[in-house]
């Protein structure tokens, strides 16, 4: 925050500093290649992507309009025989 709203960042807005240039966007040229976000400089970290996204709770949005995962449809499936 802005050393003038009370915090300790001494640059100007005009500098453009912020926590938003640490980040670079991931992005492939192949129809299955990951695309997320990381820290720059970080090859191998791992990439925040959409679903990870989708994962975080949000209490706006009642429970039945949640996205459903992939995984949670998997295990949907899964449950389904065993319980007939």
């Amino acid at each position: 925050m802005s050393s003038k709203l009370g915090g300790d960042n001494t640059k100007e807005l005009i500098e453009d500093a912020g926590p938003w240039n640490d980040y670079e966007i991931v992005d492939g040229d192949k129809p299955d290649d990951v695309v997320g976000i990381r820290k720059i400089g970080e090859e191998n970290a791992t990439i925040f992507t959409l679903k990870d996204l989708a994962k975080l709770p949000n209490h706006s949005i009642p429970e039945e309009f949640r996205p459903k995962l992939e995984e949670n449809k998997e295990e949907e499936k899964s449950e389904t025989p065993s319980e007939m």
